[in-house]
């Protein structure tokens, strides 16, 4: 037999081996996920009656225009103290029971003591304020009447996130009505202003710090549970978000002669600006497996059909082909490196008139190992234009990650396995920006969750038109807090 033919053996051999192992992992982590998906907790169903008034009161408080703007002087406060009325008059138990008060401008932050001052307290948080609600002819129903129809609450900050302000003070006013007394304290805070990147939870977060207050768990905003994920995936999959993305926006400008438009002389400052947002948008930053997805293909590997379960489990070798069918969709694109948008963009004013400046903002989602200064020169690099000036505006680099192998997320793993039925809850890279950043020197497991049953279709409606919740996630919200409530706080 030549060395040729020698060769080819030996190779042949080693793929049969590798392949032998690839699907060894495989079939172990599908055992670990039967194991992880039976992990149950005692649940505490709230009764129907109970589950109907929160949709009554998120209703109420989807009529309460609570939207942020950049410039806090142009919010209607007004409507924040509308809100803060409402849950007073709807959760009379928790405002007689829990000291609760305002930091700042209009947050909201409550306190029920624990028995035990020596355990570490958790601390739940959500925010007050809503997006803008867009072109008012596209909604079925109006943005800010609150309507409940064809099984559903209607209305801007349904599910983004008024459900969890009214899902977490029911759940502690049905807990007050039972009498349970929690071992662990408990904080639940609100802030007025995360839409736009605001100081309100900066506030609360700052409030904290000086009381010396360090918690256990933090929980806020972020991933859902998903109908159809990846439709290799076999069973539900709730999305917990471990840390999340950084944000920064950079400033392209080119500055050139203008004039009237009845002499051009071409390209002009916009034309040349328009060249470089179309190689921006054309080109994508390199993929990285960041410890958040890399933890996220562990879980999902034993949950997963056929090929995939493989590719999702041996990671370590099929990292190139993960990526690449990952690239084929936006939505996942997103969890394996920096992303980016052109989202503004001013030239002249008039349409006779050519700008001497034109400028446009490029809107980054970055993430490790991305930092402010790789971008600059990514997009140096791609643009190849030295008349395009490139500013650093205003950013923040990726939060920390939390931990998963952990007393705290393996409660909150089987709080979820108990109230959704068939689901996995996995850890994962939040695309998304919310206030649990900010909270990252009082709390070392930080965890990002919103506790409804989703598809894409009505992800998708999350800050667009017709924004609803289903009545049915309405009660899922109030079983979930209950029951976090009792696990966490209680001292078996």
């Amino acid at each position: 037999m030549g060395v040729f033919a020698w060769v080819l053996l030996i190779v042949a051999f080693v793929l049969i081996v590798l392949l032998f192992v690839m699907i060894v992992v495989a079939n172990g982590k599908r055992k670990c996920a039967m194991v992880y998906k039976s992990q149950k907790t005692e649940t505490v169903p709230a009764t129907d009656f109970a589950k109907s008034d929160v949709v009554k009161v998120l209703s109420k408080l989807i009529r309460c225009r609570t939207v942020s703007r950049p410039d806090a002087k142009l919010m209607d406060w007004k409507e924040f103290d509308k809100l803060h009325q409402i849950l007073k008059d709807d959760f009379p138990l928790v405002y007689q029971n829990l000291t609760c008060e305002v930091i700042g401008n209009g947050n909201l932050l409550y306190f029920w003591k624990g028995q035990n001052s020596d355990d570490e307290p958790i601390f739940l948080t959500a925010h007050q304020d809503v997006v803008p609600e867009g072109n008012t002819e596209e909604w079925e129903h109006g943005p800010f009447d609150g309507d409940v129809a064809d099984g559903f609450v209607w209305g801007r900050g349904t599910f983004d996130v008024k459900i969890q302000i009214a899902g977490i003070l029911a759940a502690v006013e049905n807990l007050l009505k039972s009498g349970f007394v929690p071992k662990r304290s408990l904080y639940i805070g609100f802030g007025t202003n995360e839409e736009v990147a605001g100081d309100g939870a900066v506030k609360l977060a700052e409030e904290l710090a000086r009381r010396g207050i360090h918690f256990h768990m933090l929980l806020d905003e972020g991933g859902a549970v998903m109908d159809q994920l990846m439709k290799q995936i076999r069973s539900h999959v709730a999305v917990v978000g471990v840390a999340e993305k950084g944000h920064v926006n950079y400033r392209l400008s080119v500055r050139k002669k203008g004039g009237h438009s009845s002499s051009p002389a071409n390209p002009t400052s916009l034309g040349i600006l328009g060249r470089a947002m179309y190689r921006v948008e054309r080109a994508q930053m390199p993929c990285h497996l960041a410890v958040p997805m890399k933890w996220f293909f562990d879980a999902v590997g034993g949950n997963t059909r056929g090929a995939f379960s493989v590719l999702f489990s041996n990671i370590w070798i099929s990292r190139p082909l993960v990526f690449l069918i990952f690239r084929l969709n936006p939505k996942f694109a997103a969890f394996i490196r920096t992303t980016h948008a052109v989202t503004m963009c001013r030239g002249s004013e008039a349409a006779n008139v050519i700008s001497d400046e034109s400028s446009a903002v490029v809107n980054v989602r970055i993430m490790n190992p991305d930092d402010f200064e790789s971008v600059s020169r990514w997009l140096k690099k791609v643009i190849r234009d030295r008349r395009v000036k490139i500013e650093l505006m205003k950013g923040e680099l990726q939060s920390s990650v939390s931990p998963i192998h952990c007393e705290q997320f393996e409660n909150l793993r089987m709080v979820i396995n108990s109230i959704f039925d068939d689901t996995i809850a996995v850890p994962y890279f939040m695309a998304g920006g919310s206030d649990a950043r900010f909270y990252s020197k009082i709390c070392d497991h930080i965890y990002r969750f919103s506790p409804a049953f989703l598809d894409f279709d009505e992800l998708g409606r999350m800050h667009n038109s017709n924004e609803r919740l289903s009545v049915e996630n309405c009660g899922r919200a109030l079983d979930f807090y209950m029951t976090l409530i009792r696990r966490f706080c209680s001292e078996d």
